[in-house]
């Protein structure tokens, strides 16, 4: 809760896009974002209604709980998280390991997990990481340049990458879910706030010189008597669980 919480009178007039507002949990920024389709968010959680008055501050209203909490940067996550351990070797190989800890810049990294990785062509990988041109420009197409939440993303759209390729992206949102496309890749863990920007989890690896479509979009069907609860994103797919360590001992 000591995350919901900023210090002072913070009023909608100082949501300016990527500002922060210091909270009551100590080290913990909450992150404001404006995107084009007039989305105001707060750490990722869209803000709905706002400047509630009351006797000891300012009420805004969000749809969501504000989580996970950021406990380092998008670099440290990286370092120690038990899902991206090829992720990190690949970073390192690539020498982005300062960038993606760097304060000085606010990124989105579409993050491809260990699992990921192993559905790349059999050798293709170890041919990769011996090719530190091709690596750099393979990692530079997961990264965005400010915090990209999924409330922010377009519904069908492109967002160029800092390879300086575009990014297909696709939102669909039904009764019964949401889901994102990226590239091709499902998002599978959404809006992983880090103190320098936000971590989109995906199963696929991301390539620069693949065909992309664009109208990937598969559709908002569902199949028939599904009773899925909406936005189940928040929960890891395929049984990938413990992905993000979001607790600050465990750095």
């Amino acid at each position: 809760m000591l995350y919901h919480i900023a210090q002072g009178d913070v009023y909608s007039t100082e949501f300016m896009d990527n500002s922060l507002a210091s909270t009551l949990l100590k080290g913990a920024d909450l992150r404001f974002n404006v995107y084009n389709n007039s989305t105001v968010t707060a750490s990722g959680a869209p803000i709905n209604a706002t400047n509630f008055n009351a006797t000891n501050g300012v009420i805004h209203l969000v749809d969501n709980v504000i989580h996970p909490v950021p406990f380092g940067t998008i670099g440290d996550v990286i370092a120690i998280s038990p899902a991206f351990k090829t992720l990190r070797k690949a970073v390192a190989a690539a020498n982005l390991t300062g960038m993606l800890k760097s304060e000085a810049v606010t990124l989105t990294l579409f993050a491809s997990t260990d699992r990921a990785f192993a559905k790349l062509p059999k050798g293709y990988l170890d041919k990769l990481l011996k090719n530190k041109t091709e690596l750099t420009a393979v990692l530079m197409y997961h990264l965005v340049r400010g915090a990209l939440y999924v409330a922010g993303m377009p519904e069908e759209g492109n967002v160029t990458t800092l390879e300086g390729g575009a990014l297909y992206i696709s939102v669909c949102e039904s009764e019964y879910y949401n889901k994102v496309w990226v590239g091709g890749a499902d998002l599978t863990y959404p809006d992983a706030t880090a103190t320098n920007g936000v971590i989109q989890v995906i199963d696929q690896v991301l390539s620069p010189t693949a065909t992309r479509r664009p109208g990937a979009n598969l559709g908002c069907i569902s199949t028939a008597g599904e009773t899925k609860a909406k936005n189940p994103m928040h929960k890891m797919m395929d049984n990938e669980i413990n992905v993000l360590p979001w607790r600050p001992e465990k750095l």
